[in-house]
């Protein structure tokens, strides 16, 4: 589970103050898990439908915080413009971590990086595909069904694999 959080969670190194240009089309996603969020601060959060660099910069340190207050080794890792977690693996650490998670960054933490890595919400997968395209790793020819078809370790159009360092660069900014 760590591992799926570290490519998931995002810490923008934008300026604290300034919103994400969040587009109508992300609305939608943005009033359902309103809806559906039952936390106290992701729904403070969400209450604006706005996700602010300085809400997520919290949310992420709230979570940090709730682990360690409870005797789990955990800290933010900076991963290019995103952060992972680092902690301990043990079914009392996970189990922590997921009722940190659910009150601090759940729904947060995906819909900021899915916000940022793509504003105007667009097929990610088709995204992931033509940035793999421009960077020149894989041919013309690959589409999002071959970007979807790829699974970690296993080659895909050459030695592209889902841990390639391509891959990470798109998955943090298919737009490159």
């Amino acid at each position: 589970m760590a591992a799926s959080i570290a490519l998931l969670l995002a810490g923008c190194v934008a300026p604290q103050d300034e919103p994400l240009a969040i587009s109508e089309a992300w609305k939608p996603q943005l009033r359902e898990l309103q809806r559906t969020i039952t936390a106290e601060f992701p729904t403070q959060v969400l209450e604006d439908l706005v996700i602010t660099p300085a809400e997520y910069e919290e949310a992420t340190n709230r979570y940090v915080s709730c682990m360690q207050d409870q005797g789990i080794d955990a800290a933010k890792v900076p991963e290019g413009s995103f952060y992972g977690f680092s902690m301990p693996t043990s079914s009392t650490a996970e189990a922590i971590e997921a009722d940190c998670y659910q009150e601090f960054m759940d729904g947060i933490a995906v819909m900021y990086v899915s916000i940022t890595t793509n504003p105007a919400n667009e097929d990610f997968f088709a995204l992931m595909a033509e940035c793999l395209v421009r960077s020149g790793v894989v041919g013309q020819e690959f589409d999002a069904e071959a970007y979807l078809a790829l699974e970690p370790g296993l080659p895909a159009s050459g030695t592209v694999t889902l841990d390639s360092p391509e891959v990470t660069a798109c998955r943090l900014d298919p737009s490159q």
